[in-house]
This record gives structure tokens, sequence and C-alpha cells, in this order.
């Protein structure tokens, strides 16, 4: 299943109406729950993944759609030696990044309308918050969870220069979506992995510029690599069978030094409009213990 079109446009550097408050979690803050939904058509990156978050120390929750049993899931898990806790979440697509939650630095979830036109996918975060017993923020907006990220500290990145003040961005760096790429999400171009540091597609040089201008330390990597996910002390990396890794591995070494990267064969994922990022989602169940 491919992924859907997102519209979204907007070309300068944008302050956001002031908000205070809790703001949405930085996406290399500490996690201790990985979210996938089972998709055996992305084999061999699930596996990498779910192999990567365990190793990590954290717990995988892999979400089964109605198109799969439980019993499939678990003969999948068994033949790889891999471990998931199973939930029959009826996801109607692999793509949690999109239609998951927002999570806050006060432990609330943001539940924003998900625009697929996937019922089951736009159910999600309602139903998993009632799973764990998260309090869950229900808001009138339409956003998918890649057309954002956030330094954890009240900055945020997008492709569009308003936001739902839910998310508590108290400013908006705003960037052009890639030309000719039918998501508009930033996470395609752009991921913080440290307070104040950026990695951004070192072909996007709008992109490199409003981070630049805003004080960032940027980290520029061939745009293909950007789409990672941040697990602990280890960093789950799109890798793909016809490219050489060398330069976005060398730098993401020199700007992560103790951080463990791991390869994730990403060509199926980018043949369908996604990557590693676009297929995970972290979740900090234990909030307290994730901030310390």
């Amino acid at each position: 299943m491919s992924r859907i079109v997102g519209v979204v446009v907007a070309l300068v550097l944008a302050p956001s109406a002031c908000a205070t408050g809790p703001t949405i979690r930085a996406d290399f803050a500490p996690a201790d729950v990985v979210v996938v939904a089972f998709a055996p058509q992305f084999d061999h990156a699930l596996t990498a993944v779910v192999h990567g978050a365990t190793g990590a120390g954290a717990e995988v929750v892999m979400l089964l759609g109605s198109g799969y049993s439980r019993e499939e899931a678990e003969a999948w898990l068994a033949r790889r030696a891999l471990h998931a806790t199973l939930l029959e979440a009826g996801v109607d697509s692999p793509w949690v990044r999109d239609y998951g939650p927002f999570v806050r630095d006060d432990g609330t979830w943001v539940d924003a309308r998900y625009v697929g036109g996937r019922p089951g996918d736009d159910a999600l975060p309602a139903w998993l918050a009632a799973r764990y017993h998260v309090t869950v923020e229900s808001i009138d907006a339409e956003i998918d969870g890649g057309v954002v990220i956030s330094d954890g500290d009240g900055t945020c990145a997008a492709t569009r220069a308003v936001l739902p003040a839910a998310l508590g961005c108290r400013r908006v760096l705003v960037v052009p979506p890639i030309a000719g790429e039918e998501t508009g999400h930033v996470d395609l171009i752009a991921q913080f992995i440290a307070p104040g540091v950026v990695a951004v597609a070192d072909d996007q040089a709008e992109a490199l510029r409003v981070f630049r201008e805003a004080g960032m330390t940027v980290v520029a990597l061939p745009r293909r690599y950007v789409n990672f996910t941040r697990v602990g002390a280890r960093l789950l990396v799109p890798d793909y069978a016809t490219e050489d890794p060398g330069v976005a591995w060398a730098a993401l070494r020199r700007a992560l030094p103790g951080v463990r990267l791991v390869p994730v064969a990403a060509d199926v994922l980018a043949a369908q409009g996604g990557s590693v990022h676009c297929i995970t989602l972290t979740l900090c169940l234990a909030l307290g213990a994730c901030n310390e």
C-alpha cells in the first residue's frame, strides 16, 4: 500500500502563535516502546527495526491490521527469533508515524484527524491510549506525524507555517517540501538529533538555510538517509542495496559519538514513498523514567 498525498506548502521561516506549557517530545528523547505495524511485505526492514529496538532495551508493540492474523505474526516473529507484543488494532496501513499520536512532554498524547481516509489508522491513537491508560487530547485539525519535527524544547520544524496550539510549538521553522514528493513531510528533509543539532538533506538548499539562520548546528546528509529513528543508544538508519552509505554514516558517527548505527533495508519502503521513520513510532509510557 503506497502512501497518500499531503497538501502542505510553505517556504519561509515563521514564528508560531505564542505557545506556553507542554510541547511535543523530541524524537531523540528516550523511549521505552517502539510501535510498528505487522507488514510482511517489508520483511527485511521490519526484521532490522524489531531487532534494533529490542537490542536498545525498548519493547516493540506490533499492530495487527484486519488482513493479518495473530498466528501469522507469531510465526513470522518465531522464524526470526524476534519478540514483540502483538495488538489486534485493526489498522489499515504500516505508516504508523503518519497516524500515531503526537507525544507531549507532560505525558499527554495529541490525536489529530488523519487525512489518509483510512478509519482504522485514524482510530489508533485513541484506541492505544485507552489500552495504556494515557490521557489523550483530540483536536479538530488534520495533520499527520511526518509534517512536524521537534527539538523537545519548543522549537518545531514543519512544511506548514501554522500548527495546532496543542502541540506546544513556540517557534516554527518552516521549510519547503521536497519538489515532486507526494507526502510533503518534513521528516524526509530534516530530523533533530540533539538539542540545537539537526540533520538536514544536503540537496535541500532552502532547508539548510532556514536551520542555519535559526542558529542550529546542521549535519548535512544525503537525503535518503535522513529518515532514521533513534531508540536509546541506537540509530536505525535507512540502507540501500545499490548505494554506499559511507558519507552518511561518517557524518552521523561524528555527530552522535557513542550511538550505534543499525542499517535497515529501505529499498522496498522507498518504493512506496516512505522509509524507516515512517514505519516507526517511539513512545515513552514510563514518562518519569524517560525524562530522567
